[in-house]
């Protein structure tokens, strides 16, 4: 029992020759594209200098605990007000992140991050809560998200790299929480 008749074998082979040759079109294109947009970096001629050493009392001295949440202090440039529903979720993080309870500090603040995914102080609060629980390269990551919609806040994003310095240390990588640490000083 033959499964193709000969007529639709040829189609067949002519409809996969030609999603073939398509694709082929679209990589040959992409890889060009790619090629074409590569940067030349600046090459500096001055020897690095060498950064300060930090010891474990300079990250210890960074403040542990943010400053409470009070709906007056919530000031974000440029974006829009935070809602009554975000400010509680944020209260209510704050308060399970003081008693301890991380894994319910951290769950208020997934969902005021689905309400208000922009919110620079969310995404802080949850980089803090992940580090409380021992996620360093977590706390990394949303700390850098909460950079990227901080603006023009400098507090904000010297808190950030406070927390980026503490996540390195954590992970035992000295000499990223030294260059965290500086950049924490730019602020």
């Amino acid at each position: 029992m033959e499964l193709i008749n000969t007529s639709n074998r040829s189609e067949l082979m002519s409809t996969s020759g030609v999603i073939a040759y398509r694709y082929a079109a679209i990589l040959l294109v992409s890889l060009t594209m790619t090629a074409c947009t590569t940067l030349n970096a600046p090459v500096s001629t001055k020897p690095p200098t060498p950064a300060p050493q930090t010891t474990s009392e300079d990250i210890n001295a960074i403040p542990a605990e943010p400053e409470p949440v009070q709906r007056q202090e919530i000031v974000r440039p440029q974006a829009e007000p935070e809602t009554p529903v975000v400010i509680a979720l944020l209260q209510k993080a704050e308060a399970e992140q003081q008693s301890g309870n991380f894994d319910r500090a951290a769950a208020d603040l997934e969902r005021a991050l689905r309400i208000d995914s922009r919110n620079p102080r969310l995404w802080q609060r949850l980089a803090e809560v992940r580090l409380q629980q021992g996620d360093a390269r977590q706390a990394e990551i949303l700390a850098g998200k909460s950079n990227q919609y901080a603006s023009g806040d400098t507090a904000m994003k010297r808190r950030n790299w406070q927390i980026i310095a503490k996540a390195r240390a954590q992970s035992g990588d000295q000499q990223g929480a030294n260059d965290a640490i500086l950049r924490a000083a730019e602020f």
